[in-house]
């Protein structure tokens, strides 16, 4: 992978210095001199990520198979829709559609939330300390209803990703920002 990124810089006549992991970017533009324990929760379209945060050090870091792709996959399957129609759907209603589209959603998000609520009480128990939250970043993150599901369902508060929280911005751009901050954490 790191290869392919320095192909890109290349071609595009940048120059670069350094590459840096993404978890890293997240971890500074996420929890700016934070030392909590924190979750964070980056829902891809092929996998979950979720890695566990303490004191600006990454504790644990977990991959759950399971992502946007899975959704999109489970309601075409289930509905009997072509997987683009899925997309629309799962884009567009999220988890407000029919009750049919609901429940097949929240099936694939049960499996993320159930194996992230095993990691974070597997942390807790080990360690005897207590996740603060659960910060849901990631593309995935911008399905529409998720932060209310993660916070019935998971075992700690969940907030979504704001990481254009510490840039100074036109006021006229705060909700837009703001709706699409999680999928923009690593880069900002």
């Amino acid at each position: 992978a790191l290869g392919r990124f320095q192909g890109v810089v290349a071609q595009s006549g940048l120059e670069s210095s350094f590459f840096e992991i993404e978890l890293f970017s997240s971890i500074r533009v996420l929890f700016p001199q934070d030392l909590l324990p924190h979750a964070v929760l980056d829902l891809g379209a092929g996998e979950s990520k979720l890695y566990v945060i303490d004191r600006g050090i990454v504790r644990l870091s977990h991959v759950i198979s399971h992502g946007g792709q899975g959704i999109t996959l489970a309601l075409s399957r289930g509905l009997g829709i072509s997987v683009t129609d899925a997309e629309k759907l799962k884009r567009t209603a999220g988890l407000q559609g029919s009750s049919e589209e609901v429940a097949v959603t929240t099936g694939v998000l049960n499996l993320i939330f159930g194996e992230t609520n095993r990691v974070i009480e597997g942390f807790e128990r080990k360690t005897g300390k207590k996740i603060d939250k659960v910060m849901l970043s990631g593309g995935g993150a911008n399905l529409i209803g998720l932060e209310a599901l993660a916070g019935q369902t998971l075992s700690v508060p969940v907030e979504r990703a704001d990481p254009f929280k510490q840039v100074e911005a036109p006021a006229f751009l705060e909700d837009l920002l703001k709706s699409v901050g999680p999928e923009f954490t690593v880069a900002i």
